[in-house]
């Protein structure tokens, strides 16, 4: 079997500058589109937006509101992004857009080194074209920059793994892994699978200088680390309200477990990762297991990292300290989809015969995985969601508000609302900020009946994204209704919110 980089192979080639043309470079013009369209904070943005806009660099220290979480270096980076452009949408998720559109190009880069002609396109297209992922390049969230961080540790970790002599930028490394943490939570894992790997290649072989600074390089790493988990990781893990929001993504201690790490795997591959529902899941497992087996059999030393970085994430998973899956498992997929295009590279580079008709089946075949990725970007490009656009309800609002009216937010309503409230002239407006009381209606009745004898009551309700919500905002109307009557609704097409004048005074 050929490797795709041996000089004697014969596959077809591609210039990898013209892969990023015609792949990354329009993937990031997409996200730039769509950046400029300057949709409205949604739920989990505002929160993070209003911690952010409200505190300084030194408070951003301290452990956020709304039970939200995010590395250090990015709230920084963002602040100070603020500072520059202002606190608006702008200036909040300009960190976001860069780092996904240098991630496009780190990807084109390093796929390059470990793929060949089918699996590089697969690689670079899978995360170029899909959705969730281009919808973290313009959100006020760190996921973007979660991407990019371990892309560039990937390559960190190739230029060390050709290099002759390490041993001369150990220093460097030791500065490089003690600074991405700060920037990436999960840039934990990888760190640790690189230096594994180089404990494992260099510590026999490097003379004892080498071998000094090396582990000076780590323990630099693991020094850092102590004092971020001290500032920070410590009061995230033992968060219970985030511990229970994830609790899926903890992997059990049962005889499901091997059942739980394939659905998770697969899962991730769908969704976030974009690949095609008709694929069934064995066969999105099975490829992405035998193109890791693939790179194993080659001695490529980035799947040894890649694999140590994975299966570290699935035991602080077992340890619920970091979920596998999700968004946070972002971070995995440009690793899951080399592993798969390298299944691609296996199809073609098997023999000599025929490559050509094979490189062409492979590439139809990757097209194949990613046509559903493809279709749902094309179709949110063309009709963005505006599911939580709140801006035409508050200007209906402010246009109909009274001095002396009063405004319940349900609960999932407040950090939008707070974000937008000075923009619409309402910061100083009356407000009864609901509670989440989903394990418990009487209290969502307690609150509403709190109100009676308000001759105008506003109900905002925002977020109402499933089937729990809604039913939580229909309760509350209920009671409302039950002790008052309506004056106005107004409820915005094509999104999850609505708006309720009531007159709650006795008849």
């Amino acid at each position: 079997m050929n490797d795709p980089h041996s000089e004697d192979n014969t596959t077809v080639s591609i210039p990898n500058y013209l892969l990023f043309i015609l792949v990354a470079l329009p993937a990031f013009i997409l996200r730039y589109y769509l950046f400029t369209l300057h949709p409205p904070l949604w739920l989990d943005e505002a929160m993070l937006a209003l911690n952010i806009n409200a505190r300084n660099f030194l408070e951003l220290v301290k452990p956020l509101d709304y039970d939200q979480g995010a590395p250090l270096g990015y709230l920084w980076l963002v602040k100070l992004a603020t500072m520059i452009f202002g606190e608006n949408e702008f200036g909040l998720r300009a960190i976001s857009l860069i780092s996904g559109g240098l991630s496009l190009f780190l990807l084109s880069t390093f796929s390059a080194k470990v793929n060949g002609i089918a699996g590089r396109f697969f690689a670079v297209a899978a995360i170029a074209i899909s959705f969730p992922i281009i919808s973290y390049s313009v959100q006020v969230k760190q996921y973007s920059l979660d991407l990019f961080i371990t892309l560039l540790i990937y390559l960190v970790a190739e230029t060390f793994f050709r290099e002759t002599e390490p041993s001369k930028n150990y220093f460097r490394l030791g500065l490089f892994g003690a600074i991405v943490p700060w920037f990436s939570h999960p840039s934990v894992f990888s760190l640790a699978g690189l230096g594994i790997v180089l404990l494992l290649n260099n510590y026999k072989t490097e003379k004892r200088k080498g071998k000094g600074a090396l582990l000076l390089a780590l323990a630099a790493w693991v020094s850092s680390f102590i004092i971020l988990y001290l500032l920070q990781y410590r009061g995230l893990a033992n968060n219970n309200t985030l511990t229970n929001y994830w609790a899926e993504y903890f992997m059990p201690f049962s005889a499901q477990t091997p059942g739980w790490i394939y659905d998770r795997i697969a899962e991730l591959l769908r969704m976030p990762g974009g690949l095609s529902a008709k694929i069934p899941y064995w066969v999105v497992v099975l490829l992405f297991v035998g193109g890791a087996t693939t790179l194993w059999q080659r001695k490529n030393r980035w799947v040894v990292l890649f694999s140590i970085s994975f299966l570290l994430t699935i035991i602080a998973s077992a340890l619920e300290k970091y979920p596998f899956g999700g968004r946070l498992a972002l971070f995995l997929l440009p690793g899951m989809m080399i592993c798969l295009g390298a299944s691609l590279d296996l199809f073609v580079i098997f023999t000599r015969r025929y490559q050509l008709i094979r490189t062409v089946i492979a590439f139809v075949a990757a097209f194949y995985f990613l046509s559903g990725s493809l279709w749902v970007t094309i179709e949110n490009s063309i009709n963005p969601k505006n599911t939580e656009n709140i801006t035409q309800t508050m200007q209906f609002l402010e246009d109909n508000y009274r001095s002396g009216d009063v405004i319940y937010l349900y609960h999932f309503s407040v950090p939008v609302f707070e974000y937008y409230a000075e923009e619409f002239g309402l910061e100083n407006a009356t407000l009864i900020k609901g509670s989440d009381h989903s394990q418990g209606a009487d209290g969502y009745d307690r609150e509403i009946r709190a109100l009676a004898g308000e001759n105008r009551v506003w109900f905002l309700f925002s977020h109402l994204v499933d089937d729990e919500y809604i039913g939580e905002a229909e309760s509350i109307i209920q009671v409302v209704g039950d002790i008052g009557n309506v004056r106005k609704t107004f409820i915005q097409p094509g999104t999850a919110i609505s708006l309720y004048l009531y007159d709650l005074s006795p008849n």
